[in-house]
Parts: C-alpha cells; structure tokens; sequence
C-alpha cells in the first residue's frame, strides 16, 4: 500500500505526499542498511523472484520523485519531490544493486517527462489554431509552413527555461545555484577546483511539515490529482515551465546517481580505477563570504550534466574562477 501511494498508483494518488514524508522519516531514523534489509527481504540462497521485488520497489521509489497533476483545462502539470530524492538516494547510494537499478529507473523517468515537454510547442499551436478555426482570436488561421513550426518550437522550448511564466514566478534556469567541485577527504588526485551549475536535489521534512500535509485537501478524478486554485499559475505555460524544471532536477539527480554508481562498482571490484570523492558547496555571491557547505548540505546537491549546461546555461569551461556568479 505504500508504495503503490509513493508511486501514485490509481487512487492512491492521492496519499503520494504524505506516504512519501512517513518512508522518509523510517529511512532517515533506520539508516539505508536497515531500511534495505526490511524494503528488499531475501531468501538464501537469493532467488530470481527476491531480484525481481527489489527491482519493482526501486522503481516505485523512482516513479514518486516526479509527482505529475492535471489543470481543468487538461495541461499536466510536473513537480520534482526533493524529500522523495533524498529517501531513494538513502536507500540505494551505498549499495552498487540499488544504485544500478535505481539509476537505469529514473534515466527512464528524465527520458519520458523530456519527451513529455517536447510536445507543449505543438499542443500549444494546434490549441491556438482550434482557437483561429473557431474566430476567438479574431485573427485568419495562418498557412501552414514546416519550417515556421520548428522555428516555433525550438524559440517556445528555450522560453519554457529563460521565461518566468509570470510576474510572480522565476525562471527555471533562475533555480540553478553556482557549486564549487572539489576533492573530498585526503585524496590528492584531484585536488583542482571545477565550477559547475547545479541544483539542490535533495531535501527533508520535519514533524511540522508532515503534519501540513495532512490538512492539505487533494481532488482526484479518474486517479489523477487535479490542480485547483483557478487559472493562477496554471496556465499551459506554467504547466510547461513546470516539466521544464522537473527535466533540469531529473538531469542532475540522474548524474548524481550515476556518480554514485560509478564509485560504486569501482570499490567492488571492478577493472576502471574508482573515481575520487568529490564534494560540492556553495559559491557566494561575495568573494569573501564564500561558503563551504556542511557535509549533511553538500549531499543535497548535484550538478547538471556536462550537456544540459552546454545546451541552456552557454556553459563552454567548467573550471571558471570562482568570482564568476550566475546573476
């Protein structure tokens, strides 16, 4: 039943949030080793079927870090859950099985909300063309070019991440901090200083903020959670926005896992070298503030893929000085 409510499986949608804070909260009490040895059960010898329940709970854990609701005017509507982020890297950091599964599970979730956002710029012209057909917009429907509609959507994509979809929001790339990347502990290998954008994907919740779940009130048609509140930051470009942010999280919790992962199977036994240990902190905005973030602070972060930040953040050197500021 929990994680049917983590993964929000039919009507048990609803619950998501909520099931979502009391995993977190056994996890962060019981510790990863416990918390696998009572969520992944196995038999000895281990069986095929012991694999096959681990590999259905990771993907459960994995299908709530994007929880998805839907406006009344049918846009969907993504929101990444920090504390769901936290639970599953707790889980399945330090073992190389849950990693790997957990990995290859939320590459299949970034894969499918990034296709997800690749249909707004043509769901949004053909509504605007319905729209034309049926004299709303006062305007003569417009011929139809091919080559006009790609401009379209590759100009409507990078507003989706440039664009505050209002006076009152950010923009998603506003979201993304500047990280310093370092080498952790005594290892001298890597002793060089990177640069890089990046995100704080992980987070907790405390008694206070679970209690608040409990008196939110949640409207579920058909199994899914729909978004109240009238059109205030419900618009199809806040819905789009909202997918937009989702794919930035996706991406550096997806290169975080993958890091972990890497290590991983370096300490047990495989060929490749095992990576250093890096550690990532803030950077203030004033030099002589700048702040080294507490090992519990520097978990929480990760830092978007070397693409992603090529492709939308112009970022072309990972080792800047540190006085460059994302402003």
């Amino acid at each position: 039943v929990l994680l049917s409510s983590i993964s929000g499986a039919g009507e048990m949608v609803a619950l998501q949030p909520l099931a979502t804070a009391a995993l977190h909260a056994a996890v962060s009490s019981a510790g990863g080793p416990v918390a696998r040895k009572i969520m992944f059960p196995r038999t000895t010898p281990i069986t095929k079927s012991d694999v096959a329940a681990a590999k259905e709970t990771l993907r459960c854990l994995c299908r709530g870090v994007v929880n998805a609701s839907v406006t009344y005017d049918g846009w969907w509507k993504a929101e990444f859950d920090t504390v769901a982020a936290r639970t599953l890297m707790d889980v399945a950091s330090d073992d190389p099985f849950c990693s790997k599964v957990a990995g290859d599970a939320l590459a299949d979730v970034r894969l499918r909300s990034a296709e997800f956002l690749m249909t707004f710029p043509s769901s949004l012209d053909r509504k605007s063309k319905e729209r034309e057909k049926r004299g709303d917009s006062g305007e003569s429907p417009s011929k139809k070019d091919p080559e006009r509609g790609q401009h379209l959507e590759t100009w409507l994509l990078d507003r989706f991440f440039f664009d505050p979809a209002d006076r009152h929001s950010t923009s998603v790339v506003e979201h993304v901090c500047y990280l310093k990347e370092e080498a952790k502990g005594e290892e001298v290998d890597a002793r060089k200083e990177q640069y890089r954008y990046g995100l704080e994907v992980c987070s907790t919740i405390d008694v206070d903020g679970t209690s608040s779940l409990l008196c939110e009130g949640t409207v579920v048609i058909d199994n899914n959670v729909v978004v109240t509140g009238g059109t205030r930051g419900n618009t199809p470009f806040h819905c789009a926005s909202s997918w937009a942010l989702a794919c930035l999280y996706l991406d550096a919790f997806c290169t975080r896992l993958f890091k972990s992962t890497e290590r991983l199977v370096s300490k047990y036994g495989a060929e490749t070298p095992r990576p250093p240990a890096r550690r990532l902190s803030y950077i203030s905005p004033n030099d002589e503030d700048d702040c080294d973030s507490d090992d519990e602070a520097a978990e929480s972060l990760a830092h978007v893929s070397s693409k992603f930040a090529i492709a939308m953040l112009d970022e072309g050197d990972s080792s800047f000085p540190s006085s460059c500021q994302i402003t």
